[in-house]
């Protein structure tokens, strides 16, 4: 995996400086979106191509998020202001000991088979860690994942705050069902109101059904 590319951002001439000063300082603030996608075909293609659907969904996601800069914003250890040249995806699976789970990282590529393989090793490696975060030291250019796979939700929040500078979005993966005759996922994410606004909750959702969409069956 290569090494990890921050890019600083020129912060006077930044189009976004008026907002990002209101929302990472007198008002911080983060928002949730939750919105049920569609993901029928994507269900047969992970069934014909024997392929996890959680690979697959943890795949359009990773591509998303490194589709838009201002997903990849954040004030980094140095406390500088930029954003990565890619972000890894962070993700959580149930280990084998009963009512517990781990944290994998796989590196995000944009190559579909090669992501989903090495996802599928990494899951089968790490099924049996004792620990959270069994890579650890984790590099700093990721974004977090959870699963919540017994619940079709309408709505969740998990405020991920911190000193209001964790700017990265934040993403939840709830119980799919059928739907007038489609099945539905419920996926949230939270955004922080520094580095995104309405228009790029819009813009998130829009790629992801884009990108499940691309898996025809």
């Amino acid at each position: 995996m290569q090494a990890p590319v921050f890019i600083p951002i020129d912060y006077d001439s930044w189009p976004r400086k008026d907002v990002f000063e209101l929302f990472s300082t007198t008002r911080k603030c983060t928002f949730d979106i939750a919105v049920n996608i569609t993901v029928t075909t994507l269900k047969r293609y992970s069934q014909q191509h024997g392929i996890p659907f959680s690979a697959l969904m943890t795949y359009c996601i990773s591509q998303v998020i490194n589709s838009h800069p201002n997903f990849r914003t954040e004030v980094n250890a140095d406390g500088v202001l930029g954003y990565w040249d890619i972000l890894h995806p962070l993700y959580t699976i149930p280990t084998q000991e009963a009512e517990r789970f781990t944290h994998v990282m796989t590196p995000y590529t944009p190559d579909s088979a090669a992501f989903t393989a090495r996802m599928q090793q990494d899951t089968a490696q790490y099924v049996t860690a004792t620990t959270l975060y069994p890579q650890a030291p984790l590099p700093a250019n990721i974004f977090a994942i959870t699963t919540l796979p017994w619940v079709a939700f309408t709505s969740i929040s998990y405020n991920v705050y911190g000193d209001g500078n964790y700017m990265i979005p934040f993403v939840t993966v709830g119980k799919y069902q059928e739907i007038n005759g489609q099945l539905q996922l419920p996926v949230s994410v939270q955004f922080h109101h520094a580095t995104c606004d309405g228009f790029h909750a819009g813009v998130f959702f829009e790629r992801l059904q884009a990108a499940i969409d691309q898996f025809v069956v």
